[in-house]
């Protein structure tokens, strides 16, 4: 799922450099993130980590990372397409601490 095909109708691919949420806004109690999170959360999943329980269940966990590696991904797409970013963060997470982010910006 991080830089993936994906099933979702409007969009052509995923692309998730920023994973986590600290549930910034308390009223998100149906966020489709935290679930989809939840879901592949399991040990050696994209997601470890970052939620827990399954579906109305799924909290997140408070941890919020860039995975560095997936930074330059867009650049191997040839074809334009319509992409997703950041599907699996909350929108109103305001920080990510990485050098190598601060280092592209």
């Amino acid at each position: 799922m991080p830089t993936d095909r994906t099933g979702i109708e409007w969009t052509e691919r995923t692309w998730n450099p920023v994973r986590g949420c600290t549930r910034v806004w308390g009223g998100r109690r149906r966020c489709f993130a935290e679930r989809v999170a939840a879901r592949f959360a399991g040990p050696g999943q994209p997601f470890e980590g970052f939620a827990t329980g399954r579906g109305q269940a799924s909290r997140w966990t408070g941890r919020v990372e860039l995975a560095p590696a997936l930074l330059d991904a867009p650049l191997r797409w040839h074809d334009p397409l319509h992409v997703f970013v950041n599907s699996s963060r909350c929108e109103g997470q305001r920080s990510v601490s990485c050098p190598r982010y601060q280092q592209t910006s």
